[in-house]
């Protein structure tokens, strides 16, 4: 995948949703081509975002029942970089995985490529709004309420992807969202302690 078809999925998955759950259906993929380039290109953003944050706003981190805590800007932004652009790979892939499992409860079609495709391709809207932790996780919490959109974009393959009726689409989304929530906001949180 080129820059320029890396784009056009981005817009696709965003814009014209449906319309891109149909082509991404039919596409024959492997594990290394979902998550290269197209998860090496969007979780860069924010990792790197995260890191000029630190840098900026750095210095100081707060940590729940602990206060503020200097600590080296330098250091601790790139280790938490590096971290973070892991991590994004891990919660996709183990998310995936979720998913696959899933599928037999809600009576859909299971298939791991297909069930990574949707997490894949609902992470975009994440990966895109992460541009605002150059803020230093200021903004973490409207990230995260604006990256819900991806659970919309869930939705909306759930039917294409693994033939999940719609009976059960939702009660699918709520539980894969909580799970989405969860996993991040711990690996993150983690990611913060451990820079430190």
């Amino acid at each position: 995948m080129g820059l320029r078809a890396l784009i056009d999925r981005v817009q696709g998955i965003l814009l014209k949703t449906e319309q891109e759950w149909e082509k991404i259906k039919g596409e024959a993929v492997t594990y290394q081509k979902l998550f290269i380039p197209y998860v090496a290109v969007l979780a860069a953003i924010p990792a790197v975002a995260s890191y000029f944050g630190e840098i900026i706003f750095g210095g100081y981190q707060y940590i729940p029942f602990r206060g503020p805590v200097r600590h080296n800007v330098i250091g601790a932004a790139f280790f938490s970089m590096i971290y973070r652009y892991i991590i994004i790979f891990v919660v996709i892939f183990v998310l995936g995985l979720a998913i696959n499992e899933f599928s037999t409860i809600f009576g859909s079609k299971r298939d791991k490529i297909l069930s990574m495709k949707l997490s894949v391709y609902s992470f975009t809207p994440f990966c895109l709004i992460g541009v605002l932790f150059i803020f230093h996780f200021h903004l973490y919490w409207l990230v995260i309420f604006l990256s819900l959109y991806g659970l919309y974009i869930f939705y909306l393959g759930l039917g294409v992807l693994i033939e999940t009726s719609n009976e059960k689409k939702v009660i699918f989304t709520v539980l894969t969202g909580i799970i989405y929530l969860i996993s991040l906001n711990f690996f993150f949180l983690l990611g913060t302690l451990l820079s430190f």
